[in-house]
């Protein structure tokens, strides 16, 4: 069904904000047209992609130290 199982989105994490962060997801969320989970998923990603190009070398040496 899949071409790769390692793609499947079964792994979950939960998160609290409070209700001003909580509002400000909605908000958000209801421009995007999107889910507040699919909001906060994509957000998660940039982020992550972000801390990575600017931390390459240091995962590098931490991925060859593992």
């Amino acid at each position: 069904m899949y071409d790769n199982p390692a793609h499947i989105k079964d792994n979950r994490i939960n998160a609290r904000f409070d209700d001003i962060e909580l509002d400000e997801i909605i908000e958000i969320a209801n421009l995007d047209g999107l889910q507040k989970s699919s909001l906060v998923r994509l957000a998660t990603l940039e982020y992550i992609q972000k801390r990575k190009e600017e931390y390459a070398e240091k995962l590098k040496a931490m991925k060859e130290a593992s």
